[in-house]
């Protein structure tokens, strides 16, 4: 999983595609607080490893700098 590609920004609804350096990509959606993924380990186990890379991701942005705190 090498990058993040954000493809879709509409309210509520965020979803990403991760560049794997497998052939396969994987699509993560948001929506209604639930994150989903295209991925046989979320189809089985309905928690992966990519949705744990993006979910990271938002935590980060929407705290601001990564590392720093926001008051």
């Amino acid at each position: 999983m090498k990058d993040i590609k954000w493809i879709d920004s509409r309210p509520k609804i965020k979803k990403s595609k991760l560049m794997s350096w497998k052939v396969k990509d994987y699509t993560v959606t948001f929506d209604k607080n639930l994150y989903s993924c295209n991925c046989l380990g979320y189809t089985y186990r309905r928690s992966c490893k990519h949705i744990t890379e993006v979910s990271e991701t938002f935590r980060h942005k929407s705290s601001g700098r990564a590392g720093a705190r926001v008051v």
